[in-house]
Order: C-alpha cells, then structure tokens, then sequence
C-alpha cells in the first residue's frame, strides 16, 4: 500500500525475523521424534486413551501383546475391551480415583488377546497430562507388560521348593 510521508510517496513494508521461530519449530519437530522413536522401540505395551477408556494411540509392542496386527484395529476401540470381565469393575474404579485424585496405580489384572486367549499383564495407569487448558483432564496413559511366563515360573519355583522340603522331612 502506498503512503505519504513528508509529500514523498513512500511504502510501508514490515519485515518480521522469524529466524527464531524456525529454530524453535525445528526443535519441537525433533524433540517429537526422539518421543515417537521411544515410544515405539520400548518393549511393554503402551495405550494412549481418553478420559473415556477409548484408545488414542498405541506402540507397535501393545499391539503385538493383545494379539493384533495393524494399530488400526486398536485405535478409537474401548480399553476395557482388553481387560477380562472379572477384572472390569476393579479397573473403571481404579481409572475413576485416579482421575479425581490423579495417583497412579500399578496392579496385575487378566487380559484378552484378538484371538480370545488370555494372558496376566502387570498394568501401571497414570493421568497423560493434568489439564488440557480447559480444566479438565487429557486423559490417560497404560503401560502393559505380560507377566504370564514370570507367574509360571514363580508357581514352578514354589513347586519345586516345597518338593525339596518335603523330601528332606
């Protein structure tokens, strides 16, 4: 747009450096991908969900545990879905007092595979984030990790420890 200054015609042009935006963009780009590159090569399932239970992302080790091939299969389905009917209510309770209190909790619960086979998982739920700038809760995060062959072979140990004691006897 042209303009007069001092009966010149001038032009007015503003120029904004954004040199540092560009660094602070690139470093975010980066620090995203040292979080993806994480996220995907830890060997425990990891879960992202809504304060709803329903999954918003996964690594590619939960969908390997529960027994899925594509995170599409998994994406925007119930969490609970996952967790055997016997252990269902103790989960949505433990999910509902960490979402008021925001305490983390680390129990051992009975899990489904796709196929319908279950396995035991030992299962840290935390709050992902405390608010979303709204108030309320971005929701929470699983990290799963199948405890089924430690089980058998603490049973085994304990088998094997109470026939030597009673050989001894």
């Amino acid at each position: 747009k042209s303009s007069y200054y001092q009966g010149r015609r001038v032009r007015v042009v503003a120029v904004r450096d954004i040199t540092e935006r560009n660094l602070m963009e690139n470093m975010l780009r980066e620090s995203e991908e040292r979080l993806r590159t994480m996220f995907e090569s830890i060997s425990d399932g990891i879960l992202i969900c809504d304060t709803n239970g329903y999954i918003t992302d996964c690594n590619n080790a939960s969908i390997r545990m529960y027994g899925y091939t594509h995170k599409e299969e998994v994406i925007d389905q119930s969490f609970f879905r996952l967790i055997a009917a016997k252990d269902r209510t103790s989960v949505e309770k433990a999910k509902e007092a960490f979402l008021k209190i925001g305490q983390s909790c680390k129990r051992e619960y009975t899990c489904f595979r796709k196929d319908g086979m279950v396995f035991d998982a030992e299962m840290s739920i935390a709050l992902l984030d405390r608010s979303t700038g709204n108030g309320k809760t971005g929701g929470f995060v699983v990290v799963s990790r199948d405890i089924t062959q430690r089980k058998r072979n603490r049973e085994n140990m304990l088998y094997y420890i109470s026939q030597i004691t009673r050989a001894q006897e």
